[in-house]
């Protein structure tokens, strides 16, 4: 799969040198993909170097049309965040986490019914870290703003969202009992 997705990414560069407004949001798509793929065989150097290269892109064609590319921008964020974090890089992990929610936020001023869920990802993902590190009073005030945004999503799609409001009440359920102990 992986050389495919470099098969791919050969091409959409060739297309990009020649019509970059056109084929350059291709390779951005395809660095991300092969990212996840090397991200999934635990290759977390190889998923760096593709994602930073995605991010750069996306950066870049954001500032001439951010509402297209800076759900990208976020996305590759959250994803180094992600590598970050199951690499134990904690302090990269957390600014990449970081810079995808203010990201994510800017982004429901104008599309809020896309971003709200992807929001509270994120903070439960900011949660999840903070826990790790043994910070149980961020974690507990990161996972109470993901509830929040999941009981709001609740209201209007229960099916949807009411198994992320449970899992999230049990992290705090169980967080908070760490706490006391």
């Amino acid at each position: 799969m992986i050389q495919l997705y470099q098969e791919v990414l050969a091409i959409d560069k060739s297309l990009a040198d020649k019509n970059p407004s056109v084929y350059l949001p291709n390779v951005a798509i395809t660095l991300i993909n092969l990212g996840i793929l090397y991200f999934d065989k635990n290759e977390f150097s190889e998923a760096f170097v593709k994602y930073q290269d995605a991010l750069k892109i996306s950066r870049s064609l954001a500032k001439n049309n951010p509402s297209v590319y800076l759900p990208s921008v976020a996305g590759t964020l959250n994803n180094l965040g992600n590598l970050h974090s199951k690499k134990n890089d904690f302090s990269e992990a957390l600014v990449n986490y970081q810079k995808a929610l203010k990201t994510y936020q800017s982004l429901t001023k104008t599309n809020s019914s896309a971003f709200l869920p992807i929001i509270a990802m994120t903070l439960a993902n900011l949660a999840n870290l903070y826990s790790v590190r043994n910070d149980i009073s961020t974690a507990l005030e990161k996972y109470g703003e993901a509830m929040k945004v999941y009981q709001l999503l609740a209201e209007d799609n229960p099916n949807t969202y009411l198994p992320d409001v449970a899992a999230t009440l049990h992290n705090l359920v169980v967080l908070q009992k760490a706490k006391n102990l």
